[in-house]
């Protein structure tokens, strides 16, 4: 169904059944096929035809067939979309179940009547009952080397580090290649696997050419990673899960990184132009949100995975760029809650970003932290490395905000499904004390040419499924709640499922944001937790 060219717009002022999630943002105006520009365009006949009565009951007759016809015609097809989401394993997409989904660049996305998805609740930051217990799906809609390193070679080259120059040497190749591995990749026997093993969050990276038209000289291909990104949260909906939307790979790279989607020194991203593309696609990803069936299961969305400023004057355009951003979540008539990453800055990076966060609304803004202890270096000390995670966790007791752990692993330098074991509780539990925690990532595969790939066993630490096949991660018992779930892990030895002790109140738990008084004075590491002594682990 066409549309008739206008004006811009921005995609939030889009009624839901106008957007278009290829970018291509314009008011809604009938097309000249529609039933209202039918009406629009009727002309005063030549004869008066309204004074024979039986031509005015032949009319209305037929005109009371037609709104039938179609009121039948549309409720099937709302029907049929509700059912095949609630059924197929296929999930959602333009596409019919069975057929390949069409290119995101080449089709606009359907519409949909959003009422015949019963909503779920409406995911609460600040209660303390609803904690993050999260998957990440990474190198799924953007790939990264090192996660699949093998099938990455094979299928492009050994010159290729990231999607980038994955898709300048698999060309004309690139869309089918990358389709392929979306079916293998993610599915919805391993979303219902996680599941099923205590997940009730799937964080899913996406990178900015999903969202908006690429530019001369990048070769990223729209394959359908929206359908994609749809068909994912069906998956979460029938289970009541919910998903984090992550811009992981932003106009001109944010970072320079291969998860960026970029490999490179040339970081531009931090360059008005690329700004402005920034701008574009967080508010498309907005529109995009609004219009979907599933709009229920969107618990947040990370407008920037992992910057990395590395100057004053690129820190204060990030700033910047977070304050439009979250003016652009939370000024729609449907605000989305804005997660933000802090950019490594030199200084304690809580207490860096204090002064953004004081005075907005910790319903709606969110930090995320990714801590990884015992990595980076890999370290070999077990009960330093459990210390290193009660002084993470307690860094984040009195932040304005919520603080979200949206990457950890269980990667070190010891192996052993003991230590494996209660390091997965005591981080669960731990990044449970503020907002919870997603571990990355679902699948790491090892590699047999371990250029980019970490060694075996540092690479099966990154893989949950691996560790969920071990037996490392412990399972829920019975219908337990997610919050019963997190009570019920042992993180010590006869311990009271919490490794780094009692959970600490949160000032701004389960209340409205009017309730909540701001911490001007925070400082990193004034507080501390108290362990038993049967732990030997001392917390500075």
């Amino acid at each position: 169904m066409s549309q008739e060219s206008t004006e811009y717009k921005s995609a939030d002022s889009l009624p839901a059944y106008a957007y278009d999630s290829t970018a291509h943002l314009r008011p809604y105006t009938y097309p000249r096929s529609s039933v209202h520009a039918f009406f629009d365009d009727t002309r005063i006949k030549k004869k008066k035809w309204y004074q024979r009565p039986y031509v005015i009951a032949l009319l209305a007759l037929c005109l009371l067939a037609v709104v039938a016809l179609g009121v039948g015609l549309g409720v099937g097809h709302t029907l049929g979309r509700a059912s095949t989401a609630a059924t197929s394993s296929g999930g959602t997409g333009s596409g019919q179940a069975g057929t390949p989904a069409p290119s995101n660049s080449s089709s606009p996305s359907p519409t949909y009547n959003i009422t015949a998805f019963a909503p779920l609740p409406k995911w609460n930051w600040t209660d303390p009952s609803q904690k993050l217990i999260g998957i990440s799906l990474g190198n799924y809609l953007v790939l990264e080397r090192w996660m699949s390193e093998d099938w990455f070679v094979n299928s492009s080259s050994p010159d290729a580090w990231d999607e980038w120059t994955f898709s300048n040497f698999t060309g004309s190749d690139a869309a089918g290649l990358l389709q392929a591995h979306w079916d293998s990749w993610v599915t919805e026997a391993d979303v219902d696997t996680v599941w099923k093993a205590g997940i009730n969050t799937l964080r899913i990276p996406t990178g900015y050419w999903a969202w908006i038209q690429t530019e001369e000289g990048e070769p990223y291909v729209q394959a359908g990673q929206l359908d994609r990104l749809e068909r994912v949260m069906s998956w979460a909906y029938k289970r009541g899960m919910y998903v984090l939307i992550d811009l992981h790979g932003l106009p001109g790279s944010q970072n320079g990184e291969q998860q960026s989607g970029h490999n490179t020194t040339d970081v531009r991203f931090y360059q008005p132009a690329y700004q402005s593309r920034a701008d574009a696609t967080l508010s498309t990803a907005l529109g995009w949100i609004s219009a979907s069936p599933y709009r229920s299961t969107v618990a947040g969305i990370e407008v920037c995975n992992e910057p990395v400023p590395n100057s004053a004057d690129n820190f204060s355009v990030l700033r910047a760029f977070y304050e439009r951003s979250y003016a652009a979540c939370t000024q729609r008539d449907d605000p989305v809650p804005m997660i933000f990453h802090h950019g490594y800055p030199d200084t304690d990076h809580l207490a860096y970003w204090l002064d953004f966060v004081t005075g907005k609304d910790p319903n709606y803004l969110i930090l995320e932290d990714h801590p990884y202890p015992g990595n980076f270096p890999l370290q070999t000390d077990s009960q330093d490395i459990l210390a290193q995670v009660c002084q993470d966790a307690s860094s984040y007791q009195g932040y304005p905000v919520p603080v979200a752990v949206t990457e950890w692993s269980l990667t070190t330098g010891l192996n052993g499904s003991s230590f494996e074991t209660r390091f997965y509780e005591q981080q669960v539990t731990a990044w449970a004390w503020s907002a919870g925690g997603v571990f990355w990532s679902l699948r790491a595969n090892q590699s047999l040419l371990g250029v980019a790939a970490a060694p075996p066993e540092q690479q099966r630490q990154y893989s949950f499924l691996d560790l969920l096949g071990e037996g490392v991660v412990p399972l829920p018992q019975g219908n337990q709640t997610s919050q019963e779930y997190l009570q019920s892990l042992q993180g010590l030895e006869g311990g009271q499922g919490q490794g780094c002790g009692p959970v600490p109140g949160e000032k701004w738990g389960n209340a409205s944001y009017t309730s909540v008084a701001a911490e001007p004075t925070y400082t990193s590491g004034e507080l501390t937790v108290s362990l038993p002594a049967a732990t030997g682990i001392a917390v500075a």
